[in-house]
């Protein structure tokens, strides 16, 4: 019997749940199983919406004060460091990117593997590369092809 894919994210929920009740003691003990079993710091305080998925349940790091929308799929490695980062809906973080804030992710984004980004990524854009550098915004081609 295997662990499935999004038990640290399950874990979190139960330890932001017990966070918002005030049941502090609770939630930090979950918060510390976490990390125990899958190295994945994700404070109670951190806010995640609905149907937010993990490709992997490992290595996940994300700063207690960031906002992370519906419909995001976060790849394992993946690193939101620094405050204030926020991320859109439908987002992709893929595997081992960081994200160093004060930043915001817009909606419908693709943030590639192993990218560094630490400034805003305007809505339906692509960014990859060690030093992050957009390369596709569905908008604008749009605009231009009409």
């Amino acid at each position: 019997m295997g662990i499935r894919a999004g038990a640290a994210i399950n874990i979190y929920r139960k330890a932001n749940w017990c966070y918002r009740h005030k049941l502090g003691l609770l939630a930090k003990m979950l918060y510390y199983i976490n990390i125990i079993l899958f190295n994945c710091v994700i404070p109670p305080e951190v806010v995640l919406c609905d149907n937010v998925r993990v490709t992997h349940s490992v290595g996940i790091v994300i700063h207690q004060w960031s906002v992370i929308h519906s419909n995001v799929v976060i790849g394992h490695n993946v690193s939101l460091v620094n405050d204030k980062i926020e991320v859109g809906e439908g987002t992709f973080l893929g595997t081992g990117c960081v994200i160093i804030g004060p930043c915001q992710i817009g909606s419908n984004c693709k943030i590639g593997a192993n990218t560094v980004v630490n400034f805003d990524v305007p809505d339906n854009s692509t960014v990859v590369g060690v030093k992050g550098h957009i390369v596709k915004k569905k908008h604008l081609e749009e605009e231009n092809e009409s």
